[in-house]
């Protein structure tokens, strides 16, 4: 079975960013244990929103940067009960729900017995909204992002956080929640002795 884009939604993510996730899901029975594999892109999509009017045009899709890990493979899974995959997939909450319940759904629309592969192809489209006071950015822009929700550091004045030992940088409220549940970085996993 083969969808290609059957599952396109609009979302609102954690961090209040509108965006758009398509995942293309394969499922088949050729392995020994439940297996997940996702793939993760991510584009921007970029938005202009006229002061006069408040119509709203888009502009067109930019590079965005990649996920810090674009594979994720988990082997041996339990069930696909949402509740059992959401904790493994460590990324945006509203995200991590959202894939949750399509792997939930694709498991439950088989109705095999013995262990499924799933295989969801994610691309993760961030709304950008521009009013027409502002320029649209250069194509080769290097934007900074936090390693965790993935979304551009600093672009209201948010605060950041630096972690001790390395160099990352993640949004303040995204790496106080990382830092309860691991002592090291997310990204290169340094262990960090700070505590908040």
């Amino acid at each position: 079975m083969f969808e290609r884009g059957a599952n396109c939604s609009l979302i609102m993510l954690e961090s209040g960013e509108q965006a758009t996730i398509d995942i293309e899901a394969t499922v088949s029975c050729k392995c020994s244990s439940n297996t997940l594999k996702i793939r993760l892109k991510r584009d921007t999509e970029v938005f202009l929103v006229h002061q006069r009017d408040g119509s709203v045009d888009i502009i067109g899709s930019q590079p965005a940067p990649p996920f810090p890990i674009p594979h994720i493979l988990l082997k041996d899974i339990g069930s696909f009960d949402p509740h059992n995959i959401n904790p493994l997939l460590q990324l945006d909450p509203v995200l991590c729900d959202h894939i949750s319940v399509i792997i939930a759904s694709k498991a439950a629309e088989e109705r095999v017995p013995g262990p499924l592969y799933i295989s969801l192809y994610v691309t993760v489209t961030p709304h950008r909204f521009l009013g027409d006071d502002i320029p649209f950015p250069e194509q080769d822009e290097e934007l900074e992002t936090c390693g965790i929700c993935l979304e551009e550091l600093n672009p209201r004045g948010e605060i950041y956080f630096d972690m001790p030992n390395c160099s990352h940088q993640f949004h303040d409220l995204c790496i106080s929640r990382w830092l309860r549940r691991s002592k090291t970085c997310p990204l290169c996993r340094t262990f960090s002795d700070y505590d908040d």
